[in-house]
């Protein structure tokens, strides 16, 4: 039976290939997969990594350089730590090494570094594949409404070690910065998709949550 990994990891080493690989996809993939596995990971494990690429096969053909979107969307995660904030700049950095590794060029190199840095989602987006990775980052707020209830409980359990009422200030705040946004997502085609649906996903629990903290 095929696994989650078996076909990832013939996605990825394909995907290497087409970078410039010398022969170490194989080992780099155990590394990400490690990573991934963690098991302090609820929600940023390779499912979210598998969700993404899927939605970027979807609108791939948007992307000026497909291929750095899609090794930032296999990267952009790979090191996660709910009480760090510096996941997305140590993320770039492996990212870094791993196309250094395969003999990248350096362009491609720098295109991705960016791509991972802008998942940090401080700063609008700077050019196309910015903005469709960090849609597609976001997409999971417009999922059906039983996945997003998943996704918003493996965060809860990501976040555990901060107590309740911090979690819900936290939470609360972020979900009402996402909603003031004129547009929750950047490029037409995942807004089309799934902005509606984000809106009111969070709107729900978001009252959820204003209700717990009367």
């Amino acid at each position: 039976m095929t696994t989650l990994s078996d076909s990832m990891v013939t996605r990825w080493t394909r995907l290497l290939e087409r970078l410039g690989d010398r022969g170490d996809a194989r080992a780099l993939w155990l590394i990400l997969e490690a990573l991934y596995n963690h098991p302090a990971r609820e929600y940023h494990s390779l499912t979210h990594i598998a969700e993404c690429l899927d939605l970027f096969d979807l609108v791939r053909p948007g992307a000026h350089n497909a291929d750095c979107v899609e090794v930032a969307l296999w990267l952009h995660d790979c090191i996660y730590d709910a009480a760090a904030t510096d996941n997305e700049e140590r993320s770039a950095d492996v990212a870094m090494v791993m196309l250094r590794e395969i003999g990248a060029p350096l362009e491609s190199q720098t295109s991705v570094r960016k791509l991972v840095l802008a998942t940090r989602h401080r700063e609008p987006p700077a050019s196309m594949d910015e903005s469709l990775i960090v849609d597609i980052d976001l997409s999971i707020l417009g999922s059906a409404p039983e996945r997003y209830d998943a996704y918003r409980s493996q965060i809860r359990s990501e976040y555990q070690f901060v107590d309740d009422g911090a979690f819900r200030v936290g939470r609360s705040n972020f979900l009402k910065n996402m909603l003031a946004r004129p547009r929750v997502f950047t490029t037409d085609v995942v807004r089309d998709r799934f902005e509606a649906a984000a809106r009111a996903n969070m709107g729900r629990e978001l009252e959820f949550l204003n209700q717990v903290m009367l």
